[in-house]
């Protein structure tokens, strides 16, 4: 789902991505999108809590949110999406070994 967001106007999405290196104010409203989504992560994690290795939700959401963000931001803005059913398979086993 999160590829297919990034599968229409790359070239735009890969602009409006470099403006949050090049612009405090940007930058801030992305941390502010960012946080929320975090925040959601975490909330849907917790009811997992038992079963999770991870001891901090909040930080593993981080983590894994700026991992799958980067991977999916490099392979569409700069591999052309190529190989991406080999990239959404090697990120599921990367966050479920992570998480379980």
């Amino acid at each position: 789902m999160i590829f297919n967001g990034h599968e229409y106007e790359s070239a735009f999405q890969r602009e409006i991505a470099s403006l949050s290196d090049q612009s405090d104010e940007f930058r801030a409203i992305e941390m502010t999108y960012k946080g929320n989504v975090s925040e959601m992560f975490t909330a849907m994690l917790l009811p997992y809590r038992e079963e999770l290795k991870v001891n901090d939700l909040k930080t593993a959401a981080y983590i894994i949110l700026t991992s799958v963000e980067a991977v999916i931001h490099d392979t569409m803005f700069h591999n052309n999406g190529q190989n991406k059913e080999a990239v959404i398979n090697e990120l599921t086993a990367l966050i479920c070994n992570y998480l379980f």
